[in-house]
């Protein structure tokens, strides 16, 4: 099991774990970061979205590493209203399937949290990662992360995955689902603090708890890494790592994107 360090204070119950086992290909360059993007963010009232809680990086910032698209099926995982479905058609996409949630409590709140909100407050589409509309080319799926395995959604040429493993208390439980209807690659972009990959070669994530903002992990790298490996994933490739310029905590301003096969 990973080490589990707890956050805000800085107290708690660590576990140790063995770093990436042999037999998984795994590999994270050395050196600066090789990425940087910008911009204001967004900033929506309510939960998954404040100013301190922005979105992932534009797909724009780094679809250029994800190969070619030409004639492939994708799924856009809790992509909800972000536009990248455009992106991936743009690059050639035939076809691309978008998960995102129809009601804010589908998210994984805090129960007391959720016991100060009114059944219209829980009922309203979530200010990030609501469920968009079909398009042309496009569907839009209501599912959480934790039930694309059983929704039928069939196989994908490439399943791209941002920002929805630090917002589910159960971040495992995503990764296995992904592993599930990839049919080729995953594409993850998640947070990463490097100051947890110090401890290496253990790998770490932070139990910071996720009050009225559903943001219940800080990862380090290594550890996004385990996570795939451990859903099944052959090779783990860190393709970058970006630097969002605009991000309030220093310690949220790094987002890892990473290829699993």
């Amino acid at each position: 099991m990973p080490l589990i360090r707890r956050g805000a204070l800085g107290f708690g119950l660590m576990a140790f774990a063995d770093h990436l086992s042999s037999g998984v290909g795994v590999s994270i360059p050395l050196g600066p970061l090789n990425g940087l993007f910008g911009g204001a963010g967004t900033a929506s009232p309510g939960l998954g979205g404040t100013a301190d809680d922005a979105p992932p990086p534009p797909l724009e910032s780094y679809i250029g590493r994800l190969g070619s698209l030409s004639g492939s099926r994708v799924l856009d995982v809790g992509a909800g209203t972000s536009g990248g479905s455009e992106g991936f058609l743009k690059h050639g996409a035939q076809e691309v399937v978008v998960t995102g949630l129809a009601r804010l409590d589908q998210m994984d709140m805090v129960p007391t949290v959720r016991a100060t909100m009114s059944e219209e407050e829980l009922s309203a589409p979530p200010a990030l990662g609501a469920l968009g509309a079909d398009g042309e080319a496009t569907k839009a799926v209501a599912c959480h992360p934790y039930d694309l395995a059983g929704a039928n959604l069939g196989t994908f040429d490439l399943v791209h995955c941002a920002d929805q493993l630090r917002r589910a208390t159960d971040p495992a439980k995503v990764t296995e689902n992904l592993r599930e209807v990839a049919g080729g690659a995953v594409i993850l972009c998640e947070r990463y603090d490097p100051d947890l990959d110090r401890f290496q070669p253990s790998d770490v994530m932070e139990y910071v708890g996720a009050g009225r903002i559903p943001r219940w992990w800080r990862f380090g790298q290594s550890i996004l890494c385990q996570l795939l490996q451990d859903a099944g994933f052959k090779r783990v490739t860190v393709l970058a790592s970006l630097r969002d310029t605009h991000a309030v905590d220093p310690r949220d301003r790094y987002w890892s994107l990473i290829r699993a096969e």
